[in-house]
């Protein structure tokens, strides 16, 4: 239900229920070892979609224990997750191995949606190596690709991932293209989280140019982090805003929400928030 039911698929309560659920569900369950892949799958995005990062790893490091009765799907996804993990406690050697196995993988990719799957992963991890170039090049295969063989709702989050790349290489115009197209998949679809996290993006590809506006757009992607409670989300538009404030010396403005970040970046143990 809860991935074929995409009008909730942002809302707290299939993020929290359906992690609770779906943590009972592997407690007791001892079945065909696909299904069990699949849950321990769905949680732990569940968990990253609600921000609760570090709360994922159980169900990652369950698809590892069970690693040879994965399918090949199976494995990369795994793959893919365990690199969202490793980016986020900054384990670069981690990420680079994750990279190499994943070119070997893709090397044998049995249909499109795996390859689609494979270079998306290959493209986050290269841009948390610092490889944005490269991340961009794959990005524009991956877009590419993807306009002939995934729904819209895909293509809006592999949209968003290559605008992310593009900003970080200061390519603005084809990051906006991208940004406005995947925040206008979201709203069609009703994905609040997805939206939350790309205007996030868009308030970065606006800055340069119109300051006033970035904020803006950072204000209300704040609204929707706040209104499905991603505390990951919160933080990071948080510290755009904040730092944007010193930038500008609108210090009173800037020190609450600067405050607010750094309780939430120990809450999560977000290292690399804390030490910015």
């Amino acid at each position: 239900i809860a991935t074929g039911w995409r009008a909730l698929w942002s809302t707290a309560n299939r993020q929290l229920v359906g992690r609770e659920f779906l943590s009972r569900f592997l407690a007791t369950y001892h079945g065909h070892e696909d299904l069990r892949a699949t849950a321990n799958c769905l949680a732990a995005e569940l968990s990253m979609e609600a921000g609760e990062i570090h709360a994922a790893e159980p169900f990652v490091r369950s698809m590892y224990e069970h690693w040879e009765c994965l399918s090949f799907g199976g494995r990369h996804k795994a793959i893919e997750l365990d690199s969202q993990l490793c980016g986020f406690r900054l384990d670069l050697e981690a990420l680079a191995k994750h990279r190499e196995t994943l070119l070997e993988m893709l090397l044998v990719a049995p249909t499109p949606d795996d390859r689609i799957q494979i270079l998306a992963a290959i493209c986050g991890i290269s841009g948390s190596l610092g490889d944005r170039l490269e991340a961009c090049e794959r990005g524009e295969q991956i877009v590419e690709l993807a306009r002939r063989v995934v729904d819209r709702f895909r293509l809006g989050h592999l949209l968003a991932g290559h605008a992310f790349n593009l900003t970080c290489i200061k390519a603005m115009n084809r990051a906006e293209a991208a940004i406005l197209e995947s925040i206008d998949i979201a709203r069609e679809s009703n994905h609040i989280n997805g939206l939350a996290h790309r205007l996030w993006i868009y308030g970065g590809v606006v800055l340069p140019r119109d300051r006033v506006r970035a904020r803006e757009v950072w204000q209300e992607s704040l609204a929707y982090h706040r209104e499905i409670n991603n505390r990951q989300g919160i933080l990071w538009v948080l510290g755009n805003l904040g730092i944007a404030d010193l930038e500008d010396q609108l210090f009173d403005r800037a020190e609450p929400m600067l405050r607010e970040r750094l309780r939430l970046a120990k809450a999560l143990n977000d290292t690399g928030a804390i030490h910015q």
